[in-house]
């Protein structure tokens, strides 16, 4: 009796063995696959020998269960990286959109329309007129086509301009005789007594009908006179006047017109 009890108990302990290096299997087994579930149950019964009675209890067998609850483990690391990844995926669609909406935002840039150099034509002046100038010769009148000098003989100018119109004379004023005055269309020639001869001191000009030698004629204006003879001239009241030496040309203005043109030569 006490070899089956001896027996029995041996049995019992390596059943024991048994179960814990199952146990052990399962749990490493849970740890690779995260989700295991275990499941042991042993029933255990008093082996019987013929001739022989249960070894534990009075009922000579016994049944002994070992059950291990079924666990899970959640698979941490995986859902932490899908989570991971659905927040990486939402960062980025919110950063593409946020781009679109800046994008919009910024107002179309426009480059200015190309525009081509007008070709502008360099304005059309006059060429200056020439300066013009005074002369000796400028003080000769001339009618006709005749040239008559200041000094001049009148006897002289008589032959070349025909008789006058009237002729008139009064007590001279430059020494003995007469001075002398010879009235012709448009202008009048005076003349003072020197060793018995007239000589002419002085042609006066009213009619535009007899311009001077380069055109200027009562009714010009001073531009027209400076035109021609040049800006040398000097001035008295209402006189403009150029002089070469004791011969002048004078030209009496009204404003800015010409109204009489003197020759006169200064005794």
């Amino acid at each position: 009796m006490k070899r089956i009890i001896t027996l029995c108990v041996a049995a019992a302990l390596l059943l024991q063995g048994a179960l814990v290096l199952s146990a052990c299997g399962s749990e490493e087994k849970k740890e690779e696959t995260g989700t295991v579930a275990v499941s042991q149950s042993a029933d255990t019964t008093a082996g019987t020998q013929p001739g022989s009675t249960a070894a534990t209890g009075a009922t000579g067998s016994t049944k002994a269960p070992a059950t291990t609850a079924a666990t899970t483990v959640p698979t941490t690391k995986k859902t932490t990286q899908a989570t991971t990844k659905a927040q990486s995926s939402a960062s980025n669609q919110a950063s593409r959109s946020a781009q679109t909406q800046s994008s919009a935002a910024k107002p179309a840039e426009t480059k200015p329309a190309a525009t081509k150099p007008v070709a502008t034509k360099p304005a059309v002046t006059e060429a200056p007129k020439p300066q013009g100038s005074f002369s000796a010769a400028d003080t000769d009148f001339v009618c006709n086509g005749q040239r008559v000098s200041l000094n001049e003989n009148m006897s002289s100018v008589l032959s070349k301009l025909g008789n006058a119109v009237n002729v008139s004379s009064a007590p001279s004023c430059h020494g003995e005789g007469e001075d002398k005055t010879y009235e012709y269309n448009g202008f009048t020639i005076y003349t003072y007594p020197s060793g018995g001869n007239d000589l002419v001191l002085e042609i006066n000009v009213q009619s535009s009908a007899v311009p001077t030698s380069k055109g200027v004629k009562t009714g010009s204006s001073l531009n027209d006179v400076t035109a021609v003879y040049g800006n040398g001239y000097a001035t008295d009241g209402n006189y403009v006047i150029y002089s070469s030496g004791v011969k002048t040309l004078q030209f009496f203005m009204s404003g800015n017109t010409v109204s009489e043109i003197d020759y006169y030569y200064n005794v």
